[in-house]
């Protein structure tokens, strides 16, 4: 069977936005085109986002992992800060298409209790940026049920021990500093060395 077929069936009924359903029906199309039978397009999936694995997929596409460490003498206001996010800046529609991407980035900020802001980049971007501990521990957990499984899986790892680190009120130690310090040197395009055991 062509391995085409076989995601076509897997992912089928899976996908949440317009654009990734628009191109399944040219994958079906194609395939019914090349001889390989019948294809029906199921229609755009409704199930929560914790239900499957479909926003961990986005997360591990999309989303930035983000540790910081602002030293009393870079803050403006003259305070040491120590703290995780997790974030995503996106554009609020497909650039060439003009396909709206708001529907699903409004059910990401529903799942995590939260809001969009405005994105730096101007006003056809949107930002989603979770900082509070209870939002990031209810991230922690659903990343638990449902693994990332490409490289941001490594920054995810660290981002995790970090928050440990938070959860734990051991984030404004001398060892906190330094681990969380060591963490960040090793994360997002820090980063120098890759292992895929994971």
């Amino acid at each position: 069977m062509l391995p085409l077929i076989i995601i076509f069936r897997l992912l089928n009924g899976k996908l949440r936005t317009i654009k990734g359903r628009n191109q399944w029906i040219q994958i079906a199309q194609w395939l019914e085109a090349n001889g390989y039978g019948n294809f029906e397009v199921l229609p755009i999936c409704t199930e929560p986002l914790g239900y499957n694995a479909w926003l961990a997929g986005f997360i591990d596409s999309e989303f930035c992992f983000d540790l910081r460490h602002t030293k009393p003498e870079n803050s403006s206001k003259g305070k040491r800060r120590v703290a995780a996010r997790v974030r995503l800046e996106h554009s609020k529609s497909h650039r060439k298409t003009g396909v709206s991407y708001m529907e699903a980035l409004q059910l990401i900020v529903e799942f995590f209790n939260h809001f969009f802001s405005d994105s730096s980049h101007g006003s056809q971007y949107t930002l989603i940026e979770v900082t509070s501990p209870a939002q990031l521990v209810f991230i922690k957990d659903y990343l638990s049920k449902f693994p990332l499984l490409s490289v941001k899986r490594m920054d995810y790892d660290c981002w995790l021990e970090g928050l440990n680190i938070i959860l734990a009120g051991n984030h404004y130690t001398p060892e906190g500093f330094t681990r969380i310090d060591q963490l960040r040197a090793q994360m997002n395009k820090k980063r120098t060395t890759f292992d895929w055991s994971h």
